[in-house]
């Protein structure tokens, strides 16, 4: 279903969203954190990293595989005093997602913001805002890049 054939959809997903913490003006460094497809997720298409770069953002994406220490210098060393966005899926059901989120916070503490596109867990200490948005459907995406463009400086 497009975005102009269901009112409704937006509109939940907008409200879906919760945001705990002060979300700060962007633009941000990304760093999408990409979990291997599951049954329940296959290979679903999800996420926001290619539509930040292309909105000039700097964003990377890392696999489970990935070394994490050096994605995460890489990341801070692109953004400079920008603050740093942290996307992840199901965090708490892949601990490593969890470790990077942690890496950034001991680094940044308070300008980390982090996005949960998958199940939501308890806020991560440090951060300055968890976005949680209770799924990872089209409608959920545009509704996060939404609030991250609203906040744009």
């Amino acid at each position: 279903m497009s975005r102009s054939s269901s009112p409704a959809s937006p509109s939940l997903a907008e409200r879906a969203i919760v945001i705990d913490g002060a979300l700060p003006a962007g633009p941000f460094a990304v760093l999408e954190c990409r979990p291997l497809g599951s049954m329940a997720s296959s290979n679903v298409c999800w996420g926001i990293a290619d539509q930040l770069g292309e909105r000039g953002w700097p964003a990377a994406l890392l696999t489970e595989s990935d070394p994490i220490e050096p994605a995460v210098a890489a990341v801070l060393g692109f953004a400079g005093e920008m603050p740093v966005l942290v996307v992840v899926r199901d965090a708490c059901v892949h601990p490593w997602q969890t470790a990077v989120i942690d890496a950034f916070v001991d680094a940044r503490p308070n300008s980390v913001v982090v996005v949960e596109f998958g199940w939501p867990s308890v806020r991560p200490a440090g951060c300055a805002a968890f976005v949680v948005t209770h799924g990872a459907a089209r409608s959920s995406t545009q509704a996060v890049l939404d609030c991250l463009f609203e906040k744009e400086s």
